[in-house]
């Protein structure tokens, strides 16, 4: 599986629009994000507002970046 995510982060776009997309977009306002409103307004405050969940994601982040950042090394 590590080397399939190596491979989709040879691409840099597409890697920074996954890294927004799902691993910073979805925990904050931001102009991209839809839910239908009103029946998921709470659902989604509750994930923006969810410190922990923020942290756990904040974590896979980082394992993606690192990913990304050696695989880049490596094509060096």
């Amino acid at each position: 599986m590590l080397y399939a995510v190596a491979e989709f982060c040879g691409n840099v776009e597409l890697s920074r629009l996954t890294e927004q997309v799902v691993f910073s977009d979805p925990y904050k306002i931001s102009q991209y994000n839809r839910w239908t409103s009103p029946y998921l307004d709470r659902d989604a405050e509750a994930v923006r507002e969810d410190n922990i969940l923020k942290l756990e994601v904040a974590e896979l982040k980082s394992m993606y970046c690192f990913i990304f950042v050696a695989h880049s090394f490596h094509k060096m």
